[in-house]
């Protein structure tokens, strides 16, 4: 487990350089971080960290990731709107450009326009390459467990109590489970 602080090796339940504990990290929100981001709200205490966090779905990650990663989804999902727009606009742009050029020259609009939409579709090009390659290196990050998602970090008494009140939920679930078996 790496510090999403500083990105150092946690070493014996804590990051050498920062401090911070693997509860820390294990109880980080990125919901927390997607709030703070809509609120435009101070973004000093959010952080990258490739452990996802327990609020985050890793197999919904992938879904968007793998089908929706073009269009921005996994950005969207884990609050990286400046990415997702992005990608999103881009390949939006490049769709209108792409359908106005064909029906320029289907429709003959006239030289003129079929040159504009084309140097606009190449223009966007560029840029759907770009996505193309962040969209790449997104699987590959996810693959290698190097997809960073924005967090806020709790402090260690507030992931200390997370802890103990995640202790007390798995032991009332044993309990349980022994329950019903009698």
């Amino acid at each position: 487990m790496n510090c999403p602080i500083c990105g150092a090796k946690v070493k014996n339940n804590i990051c050498p350089y920062c401090e911070i504990t693997n509860k820390q990290i294990i109880y980080a929100s990125n919901k927390q971080a997607k709030e703070i981001r809509k609120a435009k709200k101070d973004q000093s205490n959010i952080h990258y960290s490739s452990t996802l966090p327990k609020d985050v779905n890793k197999v919904k990650l992938w879904i968007f990731l793998i089908f929706g990663g073009w269009f921005g989804a996994d950005s969207f999902l884990t609050g990286k709107y400046t990415k997702g727009i992005f990608c999103f606009v881009t390949y939006i742009v490049l769709i209108i450009t792409g359908t106005l050029k064909t029906l320029a020259e289907m429709n003959n609009w006239g030289a003129n326009a079929v040159d504009t939409f084309g140097a606009l579709l190449s223009l966007f090009s560029i840029f759907g390459v770009v996505v193309f390659l962040m969209w790449f290196v997104g699987i590959i990050a996810m693959i290698t467990k190097k997809y960073k998602v924005p967090v806020v970090i709790p402090s260690k008494e507030i992931a200390d109590q997370m802890h103990i009140e995640a202790q007390i939920v798995e032991q009332n679930k044993k309990i349980e489970k022994e329950n019903r078996r009698n």
